[in-house]
């Protein structure tokens, strides 16, 4: 069975943002009850799946795959990277494997910060 797998740099932007902490709000708005220690030390993805179909979010590292949760269609959502994936670390990539297709898509290498925010935005047309 052949499966395909797009490179979608262009498709999923991920851009570098500071951490959710420093608006002290949550990707819902609301606000957060978490400590600012806490909050610092935190990286966080924030995806948002603009396609129709729910996602399931990975993070790539070295040999590793890590689920990190789903994103339904037209919803965002906002994940935590485990410290360890992160570690000395510096550069990940990230899957997005819709349900109910063979196909997935993948980012390029995405210099990680420790205590910072990623954006990743998943188009329509991914899929």
């Amino acid at each position: 069975m052949h499966v395909h797998v797009r490179r979608f740099a262009l498709a999923l932007m991920v851009l570098a943002m500071p951490a959710c902490a420093a608006n002290g709000t949550s990707a819902t708005g609301s606000p957060r009850r978490a400590s600012s220690a806490d909050n610092e030390d935190r990286t966080t993805v924030r995806v948002e799946n603009q396609g129709w179909a729910e996602a399931t979010i990975y993070v790539l590292r070295l040999s590793q795959r890590i689920r990190l949760g789903d994103v339904p269609s037209q919803g965002t959502r906002v994940f935590t990277i485990p410290d360890d994936v992160v570690g000395a670390v510096n550069s990940l990539r990230f899957e997005a494997d819709p349900v109910g297709s063979s196909r997935t898509a993948r980012s390029f290498d995405v210099t990680v910060v420790r205590g910072r925010q990623l954006s990743l935005t998943i188009p329509p047309n991914a899929f």
